[in-house]
């Protein structure tokens, strides 16, 4: 089992890291506690009649969510926010999105289950 799973320093980093918390900082980890949001396909016209095209700034503020448009300028489409859901600091996870880690530790466990099994 040991050499298969490997949950030691060097082996399954992610598995080790896991290992290492006590149960209390396992619920955390597993709760994401953030969210970093922006726009997406935000287009604007500009002073000059130029289609400009932008992003939203990226915020982990709450909402509600402000964006400055300069005198003279129009919206041609305001985009669609986008938002992800991330581990907050503090795990070993931090920062990472919460719905591929989970997806990640969920095919790890079933990993290491399988084989627990075939002792």
């Amino acid at each position: 089992m040991v050499t298969q799973v490997k949950p030691n320093p060097g082996g399954n980093d992610a598995l080790c890291a896991v290992k290492q918390l006590n149960i209390l900082d396992k619920h955390r980890l597993l709760l994401p506690l953030i969210t970093y949001t922006g726009i997406d396909g935000l287009e604007m016209e500009n002073d000059r009649g130029e289609l400009v095209k932008e992003s939203g700034s990226p915020t982990l503020n709450s909402p509600p969510w402000y964006i400055r448009i300069p005198d003279g300028w129009h919206v041609k489409d305001k985009g669609k926010p986008s938002i992800a859901i991330l581990f907050d600091e503090g795990t070993p996870t931090h920062h990472l999105n919460a719905a591929s880690m989970l997806e990640t530790y969920s095919v790890m466990s079933l990993q290491t289950l399988e084989v627990l099994e075939s002792f």
